[in-house]
């Protein structure tokens, strides 16, 4: 359940087709397995590499029409039903949704601390609305 770019561009075709479509009512996030998304998949090395790997530089991750904007935009209600871990971009694809479900066993984290980055995309400004600015900078802070 990591955050592949293939799983980010079927997103990205889903909520055009969802927002485009006037029967869809909502769009419900949700996973199969045991976490609902454990985030992007990498190696602190890449981080060093230019050019930049695909999770920075791929519209349904970061820039103007990302995958997390086109949710949060989209003409129909969102839904995430969130279980197990979800960690970094599987957090903030959670955080996108217009509502969001968490199961008793669902754990959040940034995962950002390991590899020396600061928070980015809706970290900053969705979490702080949903959790308060004080949780929000500990999750920051100490990767919880």
């Amino acid at each position: 359940h990591a955050l592949t770019e293939e799983l980010v561009r079927t997103l990205a075709e889903k909520i055009s087709f969802a927002s485009a479509s006037r029967t869809v009512r909502a769009l419900v996030l949700r996973a199969a397995g045991p976490h609902f998304c454990t985030g992007g998949r990498y190696e602190k090395k890449q981080l060093t590499r230019t050019p930049l790997p695909w999770w920075l530089r791929a519209r349904g991750i970061c820039g103007t029409g990302a995958v997390f904007d086109r949710i949060r935009t989209a003409s129909v209600l969102s839904f995430s039903v969130l279980h197990g871990s979800s960690i970094g971009g599987g957090l903030l694809l959670g955080l996108a949704a217009d509502h969001r479900v968490a199961t008793r066993n669902a754990t959040f984290r940034l995962g950002v601390a390991p590899y020396g980055l600061s928070p980015v995309v809706m970290a900053t400004r969705v979490l702080p609305l949903l959790v308060g600015g004080a949780y929000s900078t500990r999750m920051y802070v100490e990767d919880l």
